[in-house]
């Protein structure tokens, strides 16, 4: 008998090293071969699945507030339709004035200065700045000023000076300027 290293290992046990060792190697071949692309992908597909539910959490979201703002349009179209009816057009601005002369004697205002400035173009509107200057007792001035806020909407006072000029306080002096929004013929829906 042989006492060689060799002999003193029976033959299974040497062959199930080397099947394990073939095992081991395989298995390191499928791994990365095979396996570990196949979870860079998964990993890949994770992410792409929750970015797209974020945006889908996102887009309910939006859902609410695209309705908000449709109610919101909704709103300014119907101001703008009920405003559409006070807007004067250029050919309408004489009869403006003309109410606008008849309000200042129904209140016993006289007129001394009446002048409207250069139109001012907006994106749909016109707006005409109106300079004017009158005379009258406190109580006129304020009754004429009342009638010019309540008979259009779109005329804006903008600036009103009242002084006494007389020494018996009866007749005071009002300098005021506003703006009349009007239909732009230019840029009109």
């Amino acid at each position: 008998m042989n006492n060689s290293p060799q002999n003193s290992v029976p033959f299974y046990r040497r062959g199930s090293w080397l099947i394990t060792i073939s095992v081991a190697v395989v298995s390191a071949i499928v791994f990365f071969a095979i396996l570990k692309p196949g979870y860079k992908e998964i990993n890949s597909i994770r992410t792409e699945v929750a970015e797209k539910r974020q945006r889908l959490q996102a887009a309910v979201g939006l859902n609410a507030e695209m309705l908000q703002t449709r109610q919101k349009i909704d709103r300014c179209e119907t101001l703008l339709a009920s405003w559409r009816k006070y807007i004067p057009t250029e050919q309408g601005l004489p009869k403006i004035f003309g109410i606008m002369q008849k309000i200042s004697k129904n209140t016993g205002v006289s007129t001394l200065k009446f002048e409207p400035q250069a139109h001012i173009k907006l994106a749909g509107t016109e707006q005409i700045p109106v300079a004017m200057q009158c005379t009258g007792s406190f109580a006129q001035i304020f009754a004429f000023l009342r009638e010019m806020e309540t008979f259009n909407p779109l005329i804006w006072e903008n600036r009103v000076n009242i002084e006494n000029k007389s020494t018996t306080g009866e007749v005071a002096h009002c300098e005021l300027s506003f703006t009349i929004f009007s239909d732009n013929p230019e840029n009109s829906n």
